[in-house]
């Protein structure tokens, strides 16, 4: 049986100022949300680099297996292919 990676949605924004600096991403902890985000702006070598520090990073939803509620309110559904 294959298991499953427990897989959340983060909301991850960075310290420079404009809209465009807040990201969302999916997720199995808050490290590997900004490492995702942090990435793709280095690939890209959007903004200035004091512009993709971490400002914070927040819990907006989490996949769950077992019927409870999550402890921030709101199930994550993950299509599986």
């Amino acid at each position: 049986m294959k298991r499953k990676i427990k897989m959340n949605l983060y909301r991850v924004t960075l310290s420079g100022t404009e809209s465009f600096f807040i990201s969302y991403a999916i997720a199995k902890d808050t490290e590997h949300a900004y490492r995702i985000v942090r990435t793709w702006f280095d690939q890209k070598n959007y903004g200035f680099y004091s512009d993709r520090t971490l400002k914070k990073v927040e819990l907006i939803a989490e996949s769950l297996d077992s019927g409870y509620v999550p402890d921030c309110g709101t199930r994550l559904f993950i299509e599986e292919k």
